[in-house]
C-alpha cells in the first residue's frame, strides 16, 4: 500500500468528472493540487507532465506573482515594444502591427486569464479561433510569434516558469498551414497540369 501511494505522489493521476478530465498531483512545495483541463484525454496528460516536469525541477508555480495577461501585455509593450522602437530595432510599422494583433487577438482571448494559469489547452482552443476568423496565413503566423516572444520574455523576467505548451503549439500551427499551404499548390499544379493536358490531346495532329 505505501508502495502504491508514493507511485500517485510522484506520477501524479487523471480522473474524469463527467466530460471533463481532471489531474491530481502534488506541486514542488508537496501540496497537492487538482486543475480540470477539459474533455481531451491527451491534453490532460500533456498538462500533467508539465507539472510533473515543475516538480521535478523545482519550480514553484504559485509561488510567483499571480497576474493578468493583460497587465502582462502592459509591462511587455512598455519595457520590450517600446524600448525595441527606441533603439531602432522594430520599425514603426512593425510596431503597429504588434499593437493591431495583441489588440484584435491575444487580449480579447488570453486578457483575464492569469499569466501562470495559461496552458495547451488554451493554446490550442486560440489556435483555433484565429483558423476560425479566416485571417490570412501571414496574419496568424505574425499573431502566434507575438505569443511566443510574450511567454518567452514572461519566463526570462521571472514572471511565469518555463512550460513547453506554447512552444510545442506555436510549432504545430506552423507546420500546419506550410503543409496545407504546400498541399493546396499542389493540387492546383495537378490540375493545372490535366487542363493543359486535355487541351493538347484534343488538338488536331
Amino acid at each position: 500500500m505505501a508502495s502504491r501511494r508514493k507511485e500517485v505522489v510522484t506520477l501524479g493521476a487523471i480522473r474524469k468528472r463527467g466530460k471533463q478530465y481532471a489531474i491530481r498531483y502534488y506541486d514542488a512545495t508537496g501540496k497537492r493540487r487538482w486543475e480540470t483541463i477539459g474533455p481531451n484525454l491527451q491534453e490532460a496528460r500533456q498538462v500533467l507532465a508539465d507539472r510533473m516536469w515543475e516538480r521535478r525541477n523545482g519550480k514553484y508555480r504559485l509561488s510567483r506573482p499571480k497576474i493578468t495577461v493583460a497587465v502582462f501585455v502592459t509591462k511587455w509593450q512598455e519595457d520590450y515594444l517600446a524600448v525595441q522602437q527606441q533603439l531602432g530595432r522594430l520599425k514603426p510599422s512593425t510596431a503597429n502591427s504588434y499593437q493591431s494583433n495583441l489588440a484584435n487577438h491575444i487580449l480579447p482571448f488570453f486578457g483575464a486569464m492569469s499569466l501562470r494559469d495559461v496552458t495547451l489547452p488554451h493554446v490550442r482552443e486560440f489556435i483555433k479561433t484565429l483558423l476560425g476568423k479566416q485571417l490570412a496565413a501571414k496574419t496568424i503566423g505574425n499573431v502566434i510569434l507575438i505569443l511566443k516572444q510574450m511567454f518567452k520574455h514572461a519566463v526570462q523576467w521571472g514572471t511565469s516558469i518555463q512550460t513547453r505548451c506554447s512552444t510545442s503549439s506555436c510549432r504545430a500551427a506552423r507546420t500546419k498551414r506550410w503543409t496545407s499551404s504546400r498541399r493546396r499548390r499542389s493540387d492546383a499544379c495537378s490540375r493545372c497540369s490535366r487542363s493543359r493536358s486535355r487541351r493538347c490531346s484534343s488538338r488536331p495532329s
